[in-house]
């Protein structure tokens, strides 16, 4: 059977656009990726640096296949449940299917994923170096750590790691503040 012309011409055009579709959801999806390692690769440097008692303050429960590593291992346990159930759910599944079937370029997400990575990683090393030099003697100064961390942390995101429409993200709500804090301050 054939469909009549103005049906063929239609069918065409949005073939078409449906081919542009993995291009456009792609650069929705980096952003998206690049906007969660930020706060995914922070959480898990601040696991490497601080330990399990940041996971407690950052993460809060356990997931079920954390908790019964955590009775083995304890808190490294669960923590590397949480992260292998992640990585095997998001890191994996999902990645092949986005590269495979939708066509987003998901190597040349993780290879972005990478780049962003490294000043954190150099970061975490020394941190995991000079951290042990300043025993946590009380919750002050183990929250003090966690503040200088964050402090050297961030900056290297800015300067290293985020592009200019992730800056942006950042300046918008600032700025937000800012005329907020002047009205009061003329009012």
């Amino acid at each position: 059977m054939r469909l009549p012309v103005r049906a063929r011409r239609g069918w065409r055009a949005r073939s078409e656009k449906s081919a542009l579709l993995p291009k456009r959801c792609g650069g929705v999806f980096f952003r998206a990726g690049r906007l969660q390692f930020l706060i995914v690769g922070f959480s898990l440097a601040g696991f490497a640096v601080f330990g399990e008692r940041f996971v407690i303050l950052w993460a809060g429960a356990c997931l079920v296949l954390g908790y019964a590593l955590s009775r083995r291992w304890g808190g490294l346990g669960c923590a590397a449940g949480t992260a292998l159930s992640l990585f095997i759910g998001n890191g994996v599944a999902i990645n092949l299917y986005y590269w495979k079937r939708v066509g987003i370029d998901i190597p040349g997400f993780w290879r972005q994923i990478l780049k962003m990575s490294l000043p954190l990683i150099a970061l975490s090393a020394l941190a995991l170096l000079v951290q042990p030099k300043f025993p946590d003697t009380s919750v002050v100064v183990y929250l003090a750590k966690i503040a200088v961390f964050a402090g050297l942390a961030l900056p290297a995101f800015w300067f290293f790691s985020m592009n200019e429409s992730e800056r942006e993200l950042v300046r918008a709500p600032v700025r937000r503040l800012m005329r907020k804090a002047k009205r009061l301050r003329v009012a």
